[in-house]
């Protein structure tokens, strides 16, 4: 059964993934900025200002803020509720293990 800890952390795993893409597309304007006014040839100041904002917020992105407020460890730890709470799920874990370890047996 699912519990409503879980569904929460889903949930908020689901807000951290729009967050992820917001701050992914914010780090790719400074950049394409900078391209464009390499590309263009003009003389301008802003390349540090450019790659340090494209930095931080890609930094932001890959989860070393936090922003970014559900773990994969949590998200493995509810999976794993939710599997041992489902006895259909546990028997196709238990065939998808026993598949993979005869399959690596034979390579």
């Amino acid at each position: 059964m699912i519990q409503e800890k879980d569904i929460d952390i889903f949930l908020k795993a689901k807000k951290d993934e729009l967050a992820i893409g917001i701050l992914q597309g914010l780090s790719m304007l400074p950049l394409l900025a900078l391209v464009v006014l390499e590309a263009l040839k003009i003389p301008h100041d802003y390349t540090v200002p450019l790659a340090t904002a494209a930095t931080v917020f890609m930094g932001a992105a890959m989860g070393q803020s936090r922003w970014v407020a559900v773990s994969r460890d949590q998200l493995i730890k509810v999976l794993e509720g939710i599997i041992n709470n489902d006895a259909e799920a546990l028997q196709l874990l238990a065939e998808k293990r026993s598949t993979n370890v005869s399959a690596s047996k034979h390579t």
